[in-house]
């Protein structure tokens, strides 16, 4: 089981969203269109940020064995 979190390329490397638990994490940096495209696979949390007036940075997505493909293809988070 792994657990994807996207982050918004535009977000600030200081602001990037790390969360804690049991599960191998997969920390990729997406655009804004596929920050939208990826909300379609669901069962996921969105992370807002009170410093860029509540704005949308991240997607932490609920654990799971299997993912749809094109999530296989988004940048690593380095």
């Amino acid at each position: 089981m792994k657990m994807y979190i996207l982050i918004k390329e535009s977000v600030s490397i200081g602001l990037a969203a790390w969360l804690s638990g049991p599960f191998f994490k997969v920390i990729c940096r997406v655009n804004d269109a596929e920050f939208e495209r990826a909300k379609d696979a669901g069962d996921f949390v969105i992370v807002t940020e009170s410093k860029l007036d509540d704005e949308e940075i991240a997607l932490a997505f609920k654990p799971r064995a299997e993912w749809p493909r094109s999530f296989q293809f988004f940048q690593l988070y380095r």
